[in-house]
């Protein structure tokens, strides 16, 4: 249980990007297996390179959140006006052009933090199980990045202008709201959370392209609690978290993987908003 919480808020850090970027852009982000990938990979090349390791990480954000800018600037923005399904479209093509940017730059195999960042070990819960502290850090920080990032944009001016912009774009341009940065902005966020995602997750299992399954477990997370949700993204992630736990652990761990997509299925059946969502009326 334990440990499915602790993974499960790593999740959550991960499908809050996509939820900002909905939010925000009202634009489901289906590369964000992808972005998790990239960034793991960009941040191990910093770390190991000559810099100190929280330098490179801190670049590796930076490269992330330019990049997550970049996509929207150069392809995203130029799509507005057109069906929010077109957007959508164009985020899954983006999912073959990482993935072949990735295969191309780093060669698609295995790598491995050069240096260690996270206290190592474990922790002793007295009951015959032991906790990683690597994960049990990486679970802490996950959390205290998502409260903030929750407060920027739910208390701040920014956070107020993303949600002008998804709510009423027109009457927020009226106000001297750009929507161009505001979504620019959003995108941003997504980029950095699909990279610290990349960074946790990778630190614990190792980089390679497989690692965007991980990564796609966002989205079980993100339409269990609710499309729009930033509590429904930590609560999600926490139940995706101890339902592959468990299911590895008492059924067979082949079924790890599978678990939160059968979840996903599950919950587009019975309840296609999720848990905190809002079920739309339409007038017929």
């Amino acid at each position: 249980m334990i440990l499915g919480i602790f993974t499960g808020g790593i999740y959550a850090l991960i499908a809050l990007g996509v939820v900002v970027i909905y939010k925000a852009t009202k634009v489901f982000n289906f590369a964000v297996g992808g972005l998790v990938v990239l960034g793991g990979c960009i941040a191990m090349s910093f770390v190991d390179s000559a810099l100190p390791w929280w330098l490179g990480l801190i670049l590796a954000l930076a490269v992330m959140g330019f990049a997550g800018w970049v996509l929207h600037a150069g392809l995203l923005s130029r799509l507005n006006g057109r069906p929010v399904m077109v957007s959508m479209l164009a985020t899954c093509v983006l999912i073959y052009f990482l993935e072949g940017a990735e295969v191309c730059s780093w060669m698609g195999k295995t790598m491995s933090f050069p240096c260690e960042f996270l206290p190592t070990g474990n922790l002793n819960l007295g009951v015959g199980g032991n906790i990683p502290l690597d994960l049990m850090w990486s679970f802490f920080i996950a959390v205290s990045l998502f409260g903030l990032l929750v407060f920027l944009f739910q208390r701040t001016n920014l956070g107020l202008g993303m949600r002008a912009v998804a709510e009423e774009p027109n009457i927020a341009c009226s106000k001297g709201v750009s929507i161009r940065k505001m979504n620019g902005l959003a995108w941003v966020i997504g980029g950095i959370t699909a990279a610290l995602g990349g960074i946790f997750l990778g630190y614990r299992v190792g980089i390679n392209p497989s690692l965007g399954v991980m990564g796609l477990k966002a989205f079980p997370v993100v339409f269990l609690g609710g499309l729009e949700s930033f509590p429904g993204a930590i609560v999600g992630g926490v139940i995706i978290g101890v339902a592959e736990t468990l299911v590895g652990g008492y059924i067979d761990p082949k079924w790890i993987d599978p678990t939160p997509f059968i979840i996903l299925l599950l919950v587009l059946v019975i309840r296609p908003h999720g848990i905190f969502g809002q079920e739309e009326a339409k007038r017929v």
